[in-house]
């Protein structure tokens, strides 16, 4: 689990998906997923920081 920027300045939430999710999650050409991404919609890192808990637990549904 970790915070990444992107061009733009905006931080995301990444981490990733374990060998037996990757059965649920399907991206481009109905190849198995490898990372779970989400903006946590913001430039500022604190903040990010502060929105972490919240991207994880998506993650978690």
């Amino acid at each position: 689990m970790y915070l990444t920027k992107n061009s733009h300045g905006v931080y995301y939430h990444r981490r990733p998906i374990m060998a037996e999710d990757q059965t649920f999650w399907r991206g481009a050409e109905d190849a198995p997923k490898k990372e779970w991404s989400r903006s946590l919609r913001t430039k500022d890192c604190r903040e990010a920081v502060l929105r972490l808990a919240d991207a994880a637990d998506m993650y978690e549904v």
